[in-house]
């Protein structure tokens, strides 16, 4: 189980949460500080040294680790999204962890949204490929669709209103106050594989995209014959083998990863106009601590691209830099 708070502006201040931690028993032992480069070895340092790199700017994330659960808060304005995550090592009952995610999603009013996920990925991956479903748009939420979440009033509603986000056809829909809304889409946060939570997902990912999509915000501009197309989405996946120092050559120094599963990321285009994306994949210190690799020492990486004969023109382009390992 996740609870996850996203937020909707760079600026996020640490010392709510991490007091918020400290106060909530889920006592952390120590404390990992990440840089929004991913190419440091993460600071460790005790809570007492906390405070003194709470305003460093050489670091985006930091991680407290307790026996009990881990927080992550990616904070870094260079990563191109800013969120808290709170994972637990056992589940708590699911009245606590709503309590928890109001809590944390009230400490700032800059919260985008805040979500207990429990949702398998293979098995989301299915309900996407098979029913088209499972999703929220991502203009007002999460796009995975999680067990819970809070949304925002300042992000939905130029989309659609209060009433109509309380309408959702999903298990269960509550008002908070102030326009805040929140949703547990399906009953049983772990039980979500039978047929009527599978109905709830169809139904909420229907009736959300047909809202979404009709109230278009007043500045949208409109659909023309001139509007640029959107482009394919990176949707083929394969591993390709290259030295970083390759990577480098080839395609610039590499941009930040998410800071937790990737350490860097390249967004690429090859002259020819193929689009792809290179990263690492949870085999770097952001994912694995002082057992990770530098990102120097990877030669295994993740390649995304738009089709299978794409990625064979970005393979065929590295190899071409006779540094194919």
């Amino acid at each position: 189980m996740e609870i996850v708070i996203s937020y909707r502006e760079a600026e996020i201040l640490l010392e709510p949460y991490i007091n918020w931690y400290r106060n909530t028993g889920l006592q952390p032992q120590s404390a990992r500080f990440i840089s929004s480069q991913g190419k440091l070895t993460p600071k460790v340092v005790s809570l007492e040294e906390l405070e003194d790199f709470l305003d460093s700017r050489e670091f985006g994330a930091v991680v407290l680790d307790s026996t009990q659960s881990s927080l992550r808060i990616v904070y870094g304005a260079s990563f191109s999204s800013r969120f808290l995550r709170l994972c637990f090592t056992t589940a708590p009952e699911i009245s606590e962890a709503i309590q928890i995610c109001s809590e944390l999603y009230k400490i700032t009013s800059n919260s985008r949204c805040g979500l207990i996920d429990t949702l398998d990925e293979d098995y989301h991956y299915r309900v996407v490929s098979i029913h088209r479903a499972g999703v929220v748009p991502s203009k007002i939420g999460p796009s995975k669709m999680p067990f819970y979440a809070i949304f925002n009033p300042i992000v939905y509603r130029p989309y659609l209103s209060t009433e109509e986000l309380l309408a959702t056809p999903a298990f269960q829909t509550e008002d908070l106050g102030d326009g805040h809304v929140a949703i547990q889409f399906w009953e049983h946060p772990h039980k979500y594989e039978d047929e009527r939570s599978l109905k709830y997902m169809i139904d909420c990912t229907r009736y959300l995209k047909e809202k979404v999509d009709r109230h278009k915000p007043k500045s949208e501009p409109s659909k023309t014959a001139d509007t640029v197309p959107m482009l394919p989405p990176l949707q083929h996946l394969a591993d390709i083998g290259a030295r970083y120092e390759t990577l480098v050559r080839l395609f610039g120094e590499p941009g930040p990863g998410d800071a937790e599963k990737t350490d860097v990321w390249w967004d690429l285009s090859l002259p020819d106009g193929t689009r792809a994306a290179i990263h690492n994949w949870k085999d770097g210190k952001n994912y694995l601590g002082d057992e990770g690799h530098p990102v120097e020492e990877i030669t295994g990486w993740t390649l995304k691209t738009e089709d299978a004969e794409a990625s064979e023109r970005v393979k065929k382009y590295v190899e071409d830099g006779d540094e194919l390992v």
